[in-house]
């Protein structure tokens, strides 16, 4: 399978997100509420990781598209996402500190749905968190990207020309593997 992967030096890079809107809180349902009202402003939402999709659902905000793995910091997690909510749900590998071809597609391939109103549930057999990249990469301007930032709180990026741009250029950055 052929895949991207993360070299050692744009760690650093990855690590402090330069665009976006950081909604500090260590308690994830308080936290999700006050992201809310700002999501609304989105086109679509896109999120990426099992917490924030989970407590997105609670409060009544299903993002277009979710990308799980069922671990938070590299444990099982006990979060999950109700199947029902999505119109389609696609597994795909992913191992640590990669991007393989196979989740970038279902990614893209989710944003175009997004566009039509449906909504995806990527459950990934891996890593989820360099997945939104290719979010950053293929969703057109205006849609949103949330993540959880571990220690912080939810941290809510729109889709801009110019964050499309860099999510591009980090990519290209990546060693294209076989693995």
């Amino acid at each position: 399978m052929r895949a991207l992967r993360l070299p050692d030096h744009l760690r650093p890079r990855l690590a402090r997100p330069t665009f976006g809107e950081l909604f500090e809180g260590s308690e994830p349902f308080t936290t999700a509420k006050r992201v809310t009202a700002y999501l609304r402003e989105c086109g679509r939402v896109i999120g990426v990781g099992d917490v924030i999709c989970q407590t997105l659902e609670v409060v009544g905000e299903v993002p277009h598209v979710c990308i799980i793995d069922g671990r938070t910091r590299r444990r099982f997690s006990g979060y999950w996402v109700s199947e029902e909510n999505f119109d389609k749900v696609v597994k795909v590998r992913n191992p640590r500190s990669h991007i393989t071809e196979e989740a970038y597609e279902a990614i893209k391939e989710a944003v175009k749905a997004a566009g039509k109103g449906e909504r995806t549930l990527i459950l990934v057999d891996g890593e989820e968190d360099l997945l939104a990249l290719p979010a950053f990469a293929e969703a057109p301007n205006g849609y949103c990207v949330v993540f959880g930032v571990p220690g912080k709180g939810v941290m809510v990026i729109e889709v801009s020309d110019e964050v499309r741009e860099l999510a591009k250029e980090i990519l290209a950055g990546f060693e294209e593997v076989v693995i």
